[in-house]
């Protein structure tokens, strides 16, 4: 007990905003009714409904297949005296009915809890919208079958190994206000049962306020703003903190002991309140993925491919060091006139402008600028039908993970995946059919074949039915087209002319910065027209990178090495050398990489 409590005053849990208990909501509505009334239509405040008329997505009628490998089980849909129900229905067997207990989400897809004993268990269906918020159309899909079926359709024993598949052992942390997980076993029988803040409150039993703010007690009995983690205590806990208090579900993860699917800290049985550090009450993360990139990322070990990881890719971002979630991008409390309750339209690139100004300001794109950027056209969005040209997040924000269908969850680590990682990773074969790249999956793979994006070029590439394969003869042939123009084109800073005065002899100048990171500027002089070749070679005397092979006029120059090699990739610190060959000189100097 000693050692708990000791425990317990480290991570701070017994003193000031930590040592106060969840109220719930619905306590929250009196003083802060604005909020109150803007977070009851976000898609937080809609984790759980009530399974009425109007909260279900899809028309709650037919049946769903779980496909072959299940036997062709499927599940019936019906509703009965106004309660609607799902009846599983085996290969053979007894089926089982079920009653819907709560719908969950209907932001991209929607699934179904129901109540088996004392836990609740999602049903293995899923209905996917057509995209965020569009429910014009949609489909049914089969969501975890192998939970309920045996491979030859039969129904699954209701037993421990099934009760491990609850909903409250693996997600109801992230789900609702003030979670409270208890295992309890009986002789071999074990369950996990789970209250929320005044449990009687359906307010509770969603993303609410505490969720974000911490445990309010002490705070709605004198509300003063030392006693709850609002702006002032998210401003003096830091910049990692505050982007732990999204990241706490944003996170693909487990409890320390990994028990549980979300932050928690067995060793004291504790919840993560915002403000303490979210890695103490997780497993370490890393430890998830291995070298083919399982769960939760493609084959390189950092690309998302699955939802909830926005966390995780912030961390390898230099985003990172400066910005949290909900500053310059996302508005916690209430949607926007833009999706995913944006601040910023990121169609026209106001969202990146408002702190990248190298490239314009909010409402005043640097045309020029962002053009000899990406080396495309400017149409970010897509009025000329280019699929969305020079759209920062087409290229930084690739579409690279699923919630519902293909591709619909933005990476947020920034970073371009390269068309080289097609190529690399071309004999992968689990957990994925090989690795996506930007270029392919935001514009060039299968062009021309949506509506609006008649102008996208083909690059003699034809078309590829099969998306979720990327081992295929038509993405390795586009991945080395694209390759090729990416690492010529895009990354290769162009030659820059700094005087035409003829200089006296050739010279080649020691790069600045030096060490260097990320990039660096070389500078040389001609005397005369001459045929220019400036190389770039590692300790070992292996030619790294083919810098410039260009024909220039007499002047002084200057040309950018951006630490990547001849097929795209980042290399890695060290000494290089830089060697500048013409018809009458020969030159090399030494520069450093330090990252």
């Amino acid at each position: 007990m000693k050692f708990i409590l000791t425990v317990l005053v480290l991570l701070g849990l017994t003193t000031g905003i930590y040592a106060q208990n969840y109220v719930g909501t619905g306590a929250c509505r009196t003083c802060h009714s604005g909020n109150f009334n803007e977070w009851k239509t976000t898609l937080h405040s809609q984790i759980h409904m009530n399974p009425v008329a109007g909260n279900f997505r899809p028309n709650w009628t037919g049946s769903v297949s779980m496909g072959a490998s299940y036997g062709n089980a499927t599940v019936s849909l019906s509703i009965d005296a106004g309660l609607y129900k799902a009846t599983l229905n085996p290969s053979s067997g007894t089926p089982a009915t079920y009653e819907i207990k709560y719908t969950y989400g209907g932001g991209y897809k929607q699934r179904y809890l129901v109540l088996i004993a004392s836990n609740y268990y999602m049903l293995p269906i899923q209905w996917n919208l057509k995209g965020y918020l569009d429910n014009s159309s949609g489909a049914w899909a089969s969501y975890n079958p192998g939970n309920w079926f045996n491979a030859d359709g039969t129904l699954k024993a209701i037993n421990n190994a099934f009760r491990t598949k609850s909903y409250e052992k693996n997600c109801i942390g992230c789900h609702m206000v003030g979670y409270k997980p208890v295992k309890q076993v009986s002789g071999s029988d074990t369950t996990w049962l789970s209250g929320w803040a005044n449990s009687n409150d359906t307010l509770s039993n969603k993303v609410g306020c505490e969720n974000c703010h911490g445990a309010g007690s002490t705070h709605i009995s004198g509300p003063n703003k030392n006693n709850i983690f609002g702006p002032q205590n998210m401003t003096a806990a830091g910049l990692q903190r505050q982007q732990e208090v999204c990241g706490q579900c944003h996170i693909r993860s487990s409890s320390t002991g990994k028990t549980y699917e979300y932050p928690w800290k067995e060793s004291v049985d504790s919840i993560y309140r915002p403000g303490l550090v979210l890695s103490n009450f997780i497993a370490p993360w890393q430890q998830f993925f291995n070298a083919v990139g399982g769960p939760g990322v493609w084959p390189d070990t950092m690309t998302a491919r699955q939802h909830h990881q926005q966390w995780q890719d912030m961390s390898y971002s230099n985003h990172n060091n400066f910005m949290n979630c909900y500053t310059q991008c996302h508005d916690p409390h209430t949607p926007t006139s833009f999706p995913h309750q944006l601040k910023k339209s990121y169609a026209n690139n106001d969202l990146c402008l408002q702190c990248h100004t190298t490239f314009g300001t909010v409402g005043n794109p640097n045309i020029a600028k962002i053009t000899q950027h990406t080396k495309h056209s400017y149409d970010p969005a897509n009025t000329n039908g280019s699929g969305g040209t020079s759209n920062c997040v087409k290229c930084h924000m690739t579409k690279v993970a699923v919630t519902a269908n293909s591709y619909d969850i933005a990476s947020h680590n920034f970073k371009i995946v390269r068309p080289i990682k097609t190529l690399q990773k071309l004999g992968v074969s689990s957990p994925t059919l090989g690795m996506l790249n930007t270029c392919a999956v935001s514009c060039h793979r299968n062009p021309n074949t949506s509506a609006g994006t008649g102008n996208v070029p083909t690059l003699g590439v034809g078309t590829d039915a099969t998306l979720t394969d990327w081992r295929q003869t038509t993405d390795s042939l586009l991945a080395d087209t694209l390759n090729r123009w990416f690492n010529r084109q895009i990354w290769t800073v162009s030659v820059q002319n700094i005087t035409s005065n003829i200089p006296s002899g050739f010279e080649l100048m020691q790069n600045y910065p030096n060490p260097f990171n990320p990039s660096t500027e070389i500078r040389f002089s001609i005397p005369k027209n001459d045929l220019v070749s400036i190389k770039i070679y590692d300790i070992a005397g292996r030619e790294v990178y083919n810098l410039l092979n260009q024909k220039l006029n007499a002047g002084t120059y200057s040309v950018k090495w951006n630490g990547i090699n001849d097929i795209g990739e980042n290399v890695s610190s060290g000494v290089y050398f830089y060697r500048m060959v013409s018809n009458d000189f020969a030159m090399t100097k030494k520069m450093i990489l330090v990252k």
